[in-house]
C-alpha cells in the first residue's frame, strides 16, 4: 500500500478464496463507488487459493492508491480472514464483501452517507439476488430514496429484521469492540450482524440494495449449496449470542432462543415423514407461539446433534489479534 498523508475514510475488505472468475466484475464494481480513491483503502484477504486469484487482483488494482494484498498459505475460513483483514485496515469504517459480491451503484457513498448523518455506527442495506440472463447486475443502484429506520436499540432490530451477509459498513471501533467475527463458526451471515449489533449504540436500516449477488460460475463454490452447513452455523450463531451476551438483553434472550430452535427445526424438517413427527417440531411451535425462557439443556441437546454432523466444517480454535 503507498503511503498517504491522512489515513483513509473507508476499508474495503474483501475475503476471496479461488474467487478468480468472479473477481473481474467484483472489483470493477467496488472500484466505481469510490468518488475518491485516495479516502478509500482496499484490503484483499486470500485464504490459500488455489486458483489465479491473487495475481487477478494485482493486476484488476493496478493504480490504486491504497491497496493491500493479504496472502495466506493455509485455508482456514471468512471468519478468521475477515478478522485478518480488519486488523491491518486502517480506515475509520469497513465496508466487508466477498469476493465475489457486487456492490451496487452508490452504497458505499449512501451508507458512509447515513453512518455520518446518524451519528450511528452501524447499516444495514439488502442483499439483491440477481440471476436472470436478461438483468444487468451492474445497472442494480443503492436506492438514495429508498427508506431508513434508526434504532438505538441496534440487536433488537436485528432480531426482528431479519439481517443476514454483510451488506453492511461498521465503525471499524465496532468491529474491534464486538470482537470482530466469531471464529468458531464459519459461516458469519448470521453470527456477525449479532455480534455488532450486540455493541452497536445507533443502526441504520437501509431498504436499498447495497450489495447484489451475481449467478454462480462454478459448481462447487458456494457454501449455500450445503444447507446442513448453514443450519449448523445459525444455531451456534444464536447459540453463542446467548452465552456471550444474552444476560445483557434480558428482554431478547426468548428470541436468541426461538432463532435457535428455528434454526435446529430448519435442519430436521428436511428429514422425511410428516412434520409433526420429526424431531423438533413442537417445540418450533412452542417457542414461536410462547417465546419461553432459554433451556440450556434443550440447547446443549440439539448442540450434540448437531456435533455429530459429517457434512459441516468445524473451526479450530483460534483467536486473531484485532488490537
Amino acid at each position: 500500500m503507498s503511503k498517504t498523508a491522512t489515513p483513509p475514510t473507508i476499508s474495503a475488505v474483501l475475503t476471496v478464496y479461488n474467487k478468480a472468475p468472479y473477481l473481474p466484475d467484483t472489483i470493477r464494481s467496488l472500484r466505481r463507488h469510490a468518488e475518491d480513491e485516495r479516502n478509500v483503502e482496499y484490503v484483499f484477504v486470500d485464504d490459500a487459493s488455489s486458483d489465479q486469484s491473487v495475481s487477478m487482483i494485482r493486476e484488476l488494482m493496478n493504480g490504486a492508491p491504497r491497496i493491500r494484498v493479504i496472502e495466506n498459505t493455509e485455508n482456514r475460513g471468512p471468519s478468521v480472514r475477515l478478522n485478518q483483514g480488519a486488523a491491518v485496515a486502517t480506515g475509520e469504517f469497513l465496508y466487508l464483501l466477498d469476493g465475489d459480491d457486487i456492490a451496487t451503484r452508490g452504497a458505499m457513498e449512501g451508507m458512509h452517507r447515513l453512518l455520518r448523518d446518524n451519528d450511528a455506527d452501524l447499516v444495514y442495506g439488502k442483499t439483491a439476488k440477481k440471476f436472470d440472463d436478461d438483468v444487468d447486475i451492474f445497472d442494480l443502484a443503492a436506492d438514495s430514496n429508498a427508506s431508513t429506520r434508526l434504532s438505538e436499540r441496534p440487536l433488537q432490530m436485528v432480531l426482528e429484521g431479519g439481517f443476514v451477509r454483510m451488506a453492511l459498513m461498521c465503525k471499524r471501533s465496532l468491529f474491534l469492540e464486538a470482537g470482530g467475527a466469531d471464529e468458531r463458526i464459519f459461516v458469519q451471515d448470521e453470527s456477525l450482524p449479532l455480534r455488532l449489533s450486540a455493541k452497536a449504540k445507533r443502526m441504520v436500516a437501509w431498504q436499498a440494495d447495497v450489495i447484489a449477488m451475481p449467478r454462480p460460475l462454478i459448481s462447487t463454490d458456494k457454501v449455500s449449496r450445503n444447507k446442513s452447513q448453514l443450519h449448523h452455523d445459525a444455531f451456534l450463531a444464536y447459540r453463542y449470542a446467548l452465552d456471550d451476551f444474552g444476560a445483557n438483553y434480558p428482554d431478547l434472550a426468548p428470541l436468541l432462543f426461538a432463532k435457535a430452535v428455528s434454526a435446529y427445526w430448519k435442519h430436521k424438517k428436511r428429514w422425511p415423514g410428516p412434520a409433526f413427527l420429526k424431531p423438533g417440531f413442537w417445540r418450533y411451535l412452542q417457542v414461536k407461539v410462547a417465546k419461553p425462557k432459554p433451556r440450556p439443556k434443550v440447547l446443549a441437546k440439539m448442540h450434540s446433534e448437531f456435533a455429530e454432523l459429517d457434512d459441516v466444517r468445524r473451526m479450530p480454535t483460534m483467536v486473531t489479534n484485532l488490537r
